[in-house]
C-alpha cells in the first residue's frame, strides 16, 4: 500500500504547479486583451451614378421583308409564239402600255372568216326582211278580199264557194307570212350568234397584246421573241413601287401587344413607320403577318430584308437610373440607395420600365446620385451603412 500512495503524491506535486502556471498565463492574456483599443469597421467602398432624364422603350425585334405596293406576273391567255418584247428589267412602264406582242396571224384569219359569215348572214336577214314585207302586203290583200267576198256571198251576189276559195287564199298567205317571219327571226339569231363569236375572237386578238396593269417597273423579263407562250407561263413581272409594304410576322404570344398604329422602326435605316394592316388569319406557323407602309422615296428595294423593332411601350421624360441600382424592399417594393453624409439612405421608387440595363423610375429627381454597386460587387448594403464613394 505504501508504493501506490507514493505515486499519487508525486503526481500531485507535478500537476499542481502546472495548473497554477496556466491560470497565471490566462489571467495575463485577458488583461492584455482588455487593455487593447477597440477595433473600428472601415467604410464599404461603393460606386455611384447620377440619375438622368429621357425616354425608354420596350421593343420586340423581327425580320422584315420589303414588298412592292403591287406585283403582277403577266402571262399569255392564248397559246402562240412571242412576236416581240419591248421592255427589259428596270424599265419604267405606264398603265396600259404594251410590253409584249404575240403572233396573231391565225387569230386575225379567224376574225376575217367570222366577219365574212356575219356579212353573209346580214344579207340573208335583209333578203328575208324584204320577203316578209312582201308577204305582209299579200296577206293584207287577201284579208280584204276575204272580207269583201264574204259580204257579197251573204247578199247572194256571188256563190259561197267563191267566198270560201278567197278565204283559203287568205289562209295560205297567212301561213307563208308566218313561215317568213320565223325565217327572219332565225336569220337574225344567226347574225347575233356570229357577232358573239366575233367578240370572242376579238378578245383573243386583244390577248396578243400584253399590257401593264398599272404604272411601275419591270422586275423580270422571262420571254424573248420566238418563245412559245402558253396560258399560266409568266412572260414578264411588273411591280408598283409608288409605295412600299414592309411586312413582318408576329408570334401568337405577341399579338395583343402589336396592333394597327404600333410604332415600328427599321433599325439599319433609321426609318420610323406605323403598322397599317393586320392580316385577318394566322399563318401555318401560328404567326400573323402585319404590314407598315413606306413612301416611294424611302431607301428600300423590293425583296430585301431589314431588322425591325416594334415599340411595345414608350416612357417619355422619365428619370433613368442603372438597372443595377434597383434593390427590393422588405414590403415587396423597389428602392435605390443614396449616400448622405457617408451613409446609405434608401429612397423608395416605382419602376416604370426596365430595358437594356436602364430603369425608368418615379420618386427620384434627375441628377441624384444612386449607388450602383459596391466596389468589388459582392457585398450587400443595408440602410444606414457607412460607405465610401469611389470615383
Amino acid at each position: 500500500m505504501e508504493v501506490p500512495m507514493r505515486r499519487i503524491l508525486l503526481l500531485a506535486l507535478v500537476l499542481v504547479p502546472l495548473a497554477v502556471g496556466g491560470a497565471i498565463v490566462v489571467k495575463n492574456k485577458r488583461a492584455r486583451v482588455a487593455s487593447a483599443p477597440a477595433p473600428t469597421l472601415r467604410p464599404t467602398p461603393v460606386r455611384v451614378a447620377a440619375a438622368g432624364e429621357g425616354s425608354l422603350e420596350e421593343r420586340r425585334s423581327f425580320l422584315a421583308r420589303v414588298e412592292p405596293w403591287q406585283r403582277a406576273e403577266l402571262s399569255a391567255q392564248v397559246t402562240t409564239r412571242v412576236a416581240a418584247v419591248s421592255v427589259r428589267e428596270g424599265e419604267s412602264v405606264r398603265n396600259g402600255q404594251v410590253l409584249a406582242v404575240l403572233d396573231d396571224a391565225e387569230i386575225r384569219s379567224a376574225l376575217a372568216a367570222v366577219d365574212a359569215q356575219i356579212a353573209q348572214a346580214e344579207a340573208q336577214v335583209e333578203a328575208q326582211a324584204a320577203t316578209v314585207a312582201s308577204l305582209e302586203k299579200t296577206a293584207a290583200y287577201w284579208e280584204r278580199e276575204t272580207q269583201r267576198d264574204a259580204a257579197l256571198a251573204r247578199e247572194g251576189a256571188i256563190a259561197q264557194a267563191a267566198a270560201d276559195a278567197t278565204a283559203d287564199r287568205r289562209n295560205e298567205a297567212r301561213g307563208r307570212l308566218e313561215a317568213g317571219r320565223k325565217a327572219l327571226a332565225a336569220a337574225r339569231e344567226q347574225v347575233k350568234s356570229l357577232r358573239h363569236r366575233r367578240a370572242e375572237v376579238a378578245a383573243r386578238l386583244a390577248y396578243t397584246r400584253i399590257r401593264s396593269p398599272f404604272s411601275g417597273v419591270v422586275s423580270r423579263r422571262l420571254a424573248d421573241p420566238g418563245d412559245l407562250a402558253v396560258p399560266g407561263k409568266p412572260l414578264l413581272a411588273v411591280e408598283d413601287t409608288s409605295r412600299w409594304r414592309v411586312a413582318f410576322d408576329v408570334p401568337q404570344t405577341d399579338l395583343g401587344k402589336i396592333r394597327k398604329g404600333t410604332l415600328v422602326r427599321l433599325a439599319d435605316l433609321g426609318l420610323d413607320l406605323r403598322v397599317d394592316r393586320e392580316y385577318p388569319a394566322l399563318n401555318p406557323d401560328r404567326t400573323r403577318t402585319m404590314e407598315a407602309y413606306a413612301p416611294a422615296d424611302a431607301p428600300l428595294a423590293s425583296g430585301t430584308f431589314h431588322p425591325l423593332e416594334a415599340v411595345l411601350r414608350r416612357v417619355e421624360g422619365a428619370v433613368l437610373v442603372p438597372e443595377s441600382a434597383l434593390v427590393p424592399t422588405p414590403d415587396g417594393g423597389t428602392a435605390v440607395f443614396t449616400v448622405v453624409e457617408g451613409r446609405t439612405r434608401p429612397r423608395p421608387v416605382r419602376s416604370l420600365l426596365v430595358r437594356q440595363g436602364l430603369a425608368a423610375v418615379e420618386g427620384l429627381e434627375p441628377g441624384t446620385e444612386v449607388v450602383v454597386s459596391t466596389y468589388l460587387g459582392w457585398n450587400r448594403l443595408a440602410a444606414g451603412e457607412s460607405v465610401e464613394v469611389v470615383r
